[in-house]
């Protein structure tokens, strides 16, 4: 990830927490975040320039929901992604392709970890924009339930650093 984790969480949108409603006792789930930098994905027609008219297509998170349950060795994640894809002035044959990721910060004497989903489909020839929705499980070794809550699970769009800078200088203009 060429943004790196400091600057994820300085620029993260909290989505939603996750829910165990079934055990009271239970900790609550991990948290997880939206990279902002990543957040959303603008992909160009190929041989083409950076304009509007250029654009393919347009993907952004729309949410997530989730559970957790917890277990002696740690926790198991449910989530559920949710983007939508809208087809750009340039996205005349349709396709669409790209990565998602879904990754957990180095913590102490440990390594991070990071799963990157492909998605490819197309837009039919009447329609405008799709959604997608996406089901996983992440499996979080933990010493003690508690360490659950302070865990951070970071969602974004796989980029390249040309989309990672355009997207900034997209917010700057804002």
């Amino acid at each position: 990830m060429k943004y790196g984790i400091a600057a994820a969480l300085a620029a993260s949108v909290a989505l939603a927490a996750c829910s165990n409603p079934a055990d009271k006792a239970s900790p609550r789930c991990p948290q997880a975040l939206l990279v902002g930098d990543a957040s959303n994905l603008v992909r160009f027609a190929k041989g083409s320039g950076r304009a509007v008219g250029d654009m393919a297509y347009e993907a952004r998170f729309t949410g997530y929901q989730g559970s957790c349950e917890y277990s002696e060795r740690g926790v198991e994640v449910q989530l559920a992604t949710e983007i939508e894809v809208e087809r750009g002035p340039a996205g005349t044959d349709g396709v669409i392709e790209f990565s998602y990721f879904v990754a957990l910060p180095d913590r102490a004497n440990q390594a991070g970890h990071k799963q990157v989903f492909p998605v490819r489909g197309s837009l039919a020839a009447d329609k405008e924009r799709m959604s997608y929705r996406d089901d996983i499980e992440l499996f979080i070794p933990l010493k003690t339930p508690a360490d659950g809550p302070a865990t951070q699970i970071f969602l974004g769009f796989q980029l390249s650093p040309d989309e990672v800078e355009y997207n900034r200088n997209r917010r700057r203009k804002r």
